[in-house]
């Protein structure tokens, strides 16, 4: 282990208070209710017709979009509505493989959440690009 060593003062407290945490019995509420808005996420791009990347239950849910110009035409487009997603473009994912990757957390209100699922489909429906590739994608899923 040639780069190892002891464990840092600040990394120690910040696994300290982790451990914590962790250890809460509020915990477990706060997993249960982040496994719920998760699953809440899903349900909604299906309805919206929105189609996510993969179907696994995470928090980091990523929606593929095609080329780099339609992928940021949808961004701007959500962006100009009040939400902010987090763009996705090569060397992070594969060329003409872009995409739009958003976190699920228990600082959004469900109604938020919603509108944001909602904004996507109505978006998406007048991007060309990204309702061709989101199309294609549905189809290999």
């Amino acid at each position: 282990m040639m780069f190892s060593g002891p464990i840092q003062p600040p990394m120690l407290g910040a696994a300290t208070a982790s451990a914590k945490l962790h250890l809460q019995p509020e915990f477990a509420v706060l997993q249960q209710t982040l496994r719920e808005r998760i699953q809440r996420v899903h349900e909604l791009a299906k309805q919206h017709d929105v189609v996510l990347a993969t179907g696994d239950k995470t928090p980091i849910v990523f929606i593929p979009c095609g080329p780099d110009s339609g992928m940021y035409s949808l961004f701007h487009a959500l962006r100009e509505q009040g939400y902010y997603v987090a763009p996705a473009v090569f060397p992070a994912v594969p060329r003409d493989r872009a995409g739009l990757r958003l976190t699920v957390s228990l600082h959004n209100s469900p109604e938020e959440t919603e509108g944001l699922m909602e904004a996507l489909g109505e978006s998406i429906r007048k991007i060309p690009t990204v309702l061709e590739f989101q199309r294609s994608s549905r189809e290999a899923v």
